[in-house]
């Protein structure tokens, strides 16, 4: 027995529905399609609510401060090499891996130790890697370095999105220290 092929718009978007009803070894009647479809339809609806979902979770500061104090970790454990290997391709195609290491090995190390961090802001901003490119989100997220109870200096650590928060920088500025004066 030979099936006819249904018009792609009955079927709607579902593929699997359309792969099955054109097998010999499984028929299904105009009903069966009929309930698939609306499964179908349902389990779509689903998989977009959650992904939508998901998408709106990725974009809340959390999420920014999450992948930032993963970054700082990563720092701190001298795993700067590592840090290259999961930022964004624009950050590759602009810096070599030695150089990102180095630079990042030698901010850090302005700080000397550190016993916590206090986040202190995220700034949000599109950065476009290259013409012709659509925009990316970014984030500066600032934290306070301590050591005890006194500030040590100030580290920003940049994040872009690219199918998950990936760092593409990281920037320490050392307090001022206070005008003198005289007595």
């Amino acid at each position: 027995m030979h099936m006819k092929k249904h018009p792609r718009a009955l079927l709607g978007f579902c593929p699997f529905i359309e792969i099955m009803s054109y097998t010999r070894k499984f028929f299904l009647s105009a009903r069966h399609s009929c309930s698939l479809r609306l499964a179908c339809l349902g389990l779509a609806s689903a998989v977009a609510t959650a992904a939508h979902a998901q998408n709106a979770d990725s974009f809340t500061p959390n999420a920014m401060l999450g992948a930032a104090l993963q970054a700082t970790q990563q720092i701190d454990a001298q795993q700067a090499d590592r840090l290259y290997g999961q930022a964004p391709a624009f950050v590759k195609s602009q810096m070599r891996q030695a150089a990102f290491a180095s630079g990042v090995t030698q901010e850090r190390a302005k700080l000397g130790d550190i016993t916590m961090r206090n986040w202190i802001g995220i700034e949000r901003l599109l950065h476009t890697p290259a013409q012709n490119q659509p925009p990316l989100s970014c984030a500066n997220v600032r934290f306070a370095a301590m050591r005890g109870n006194a500030v040590m200096g100030f580290e920003q650590i940049s994040v872009c999105w690219e199918q998950q928060w990936r760092t593409t920088g990281y920037v320490v500025t050392l307090p001022q220290a206070a005008p003198r004066t005289n007595p």
